[in-house]
């Protein structure tokens, strides 16, 4: 059970860092281990698992969120309007114009976004 629960409200699974990772950022699992996920590598498309919810270093254990809301008083993003994927896991408000196109939130407040992950759409 992931015990950084402060951090966020929603369903969460672990899985080992594949790699370090900062939290709040989006991440695939390949062999059980989660990497940051990126719309330009075809090989993502359909391997979304959700968002970290706090750092880790390679080897340890990070908690993902899959749904529901999660917040971040740093964040400022334009109320309800989606989140996408971009490159090296990293959230945006300005959907790729190539690679695949995967909204993944959408912002309720500027610091504040419900997880709901949607198909993908290949865009080149």
């Amino acid at each position: 059970v992931c015990m950084a629960k402060l951090y966020y409200a929603g369903p969460a699974v672990e899985h080992i860092a594949g790699e370090t990772l900062s939290g709040h950022r989006v991440v695939v699992i390949v062999d059980n281990e989660a990497f940051y996920a990126d719309n330009t590598n075809p090989d993502h498309l359909h391997l979304v698992r959700g968002i970290t919810v706090a750092s880790a270093l390679l080897g340890e254990t990070t908690c993902i969120q899959i749904s529901g809301p999660l917040v971040e008083p740093s964040w400022t993003w334009t109320p309800k309007l989606p989140l996408y994927l971009s490159t090296n896991g990293t959230l945006t408000q300005s959907a790729p114009s190539s690679g695949f196109l995967k909204q993944i939130a959408v912002a309720d407040t500027p610091t504040r976004i419900m997880i709901d992950t949607q198909l993908s759409f290949v865009l080149n």
